[in-house]
């Protein structure tokens, strides 16, 4: 089974991310994940690599036209050529079992690539977590 992710590049809340952690374990208790996607960016692609490391979960690196991999711990691995960000991100949702998206927002936005993942996971109908600022979950589709 395939972890999807995505979030903001302004990076994760103390909250969000121990959130996220304690999601990313219980999750692959139940799943046993054999690989994470996400974009390779700066900010809470950064926090989700170094959690799902600490889980032994193999990372693998779907990147943006923008988007600088260099500062990825071992472990991570480059799986394709950069594509356009919103296109990386369909492609993410697209090869994954259950997606986690962790916004900047509270409130859902009309604007944004977080945001814009999260709806476009929910109209495929793949399960996503979303792990809001205040460390609070909400599970949709699925």
């Amino acid at each position: 089974m395939t972890l999807g992710f995505i979030g903001t590049r302004r990076g994760l809340t103390k909250v969000q991310y121990d959130a996220l952690f304690v999601l990313v374990q219980a999750l692959h208790l139940e799943h046993s994940f054999t690989q994470a996607k996400h974009g390779g960016a700066e900010g809470a692609d950064t926090d989700f690599d170094n959690i799902c490391d600490r889980h032994s979960i193999t990372r693998l690196i779907l990147p943006g036209p923008d988007t600088d991999t260099s500062g990825f711990i071992h472990g991570s691995f480059l799986l394709a050529e950069p594509e356009g960000n919103l296109k990386r991100n369909r492609t993410i949702v697209a090869c994954s079992s259950i997606m986690i998206g962790c916004p900047y927002e509270m409130v859902e936005q009309n604007r944004g690539g977080t945001w814009y993942t999260i709806r476009f996971a929910q109209k495929h109908q793949c399960p996503i977590y979303i792990v809001y600022p205040d460390g609070s979950i909400s599970k949709e589709g699925g």
